[in-house]
C-alpha cells in the first residue's frame, strides 16, 4: 500500500457536561418505578447513565426516581441505549443504560448542568 490510513479524532458529542456523584456530594443510589434500585454512573442537566440489573427498552419510558442537591423527584425519562456491562459472578447480568430528561434540569446554583 502506497498510503497510510490515519483514524479521524472522535467528535464528543455531548449536549452538556456530564459529573460522577462523587464529584458534586450527589447520591450514587437511585431507584427505577418498579423499584429496582440503580447505580448512577453520570449525571448531567440532559440525561442520567444508571447501572443495575434490570434491563431497559432503547425508545421506551422509564421512571427513575433521583436525589440531586436538596431535592428528589420521580422522572419520566427516555430510554436511549441499554447495553450489558458485564457478566459473572453472583451478580448475574449487569446493564447499563443511558436516560434522557424531557427538559433539562436546572441544577443547583440555576444554570443547566451545573450541578
Amino acid at each position: 500500500m502506497a498510503g497510510t490510513v490515519t483514524a479521524a479524532a472522535p467528535q464528543d458529542r455531548r449536549a452538556a457536561t456530564r459529573f460522577t456523584p462523587e464529584t458534586r456530594a450527589l447520591s450514587t443510589r437511585a431507584r427505577l418505578r418498579h423499584g429496582a434500585e440503580v447505580a448512577i454512573v453520570d449525571v448531567s442537566a440532559t440525561g442520567v447513565l444508571i447501572e443495575g440489573r434490570c434491563r431497559l427498552r432503547p425508545g421506551g419510558v422509564a421512571v427513575i426516581r433521583l436525589e440531586l442537591a436538596d431535592e428528589a423527584g420521580a422522572l419520566s425519562c427516555r430510554v436511549v441505549r441499554c447495553h450489558v456491562s458485564a457478566v459473572g459472578g453472583q451478580e448475574g447480568v449487569c446493564y447499563r443504560a443511558a436516560l434522557a430528561f424531557p427538559q433539562p434540569l436546572v441544577l443547583d446554583d440555576g444554570s443547566p448542568g451545573s450541578v
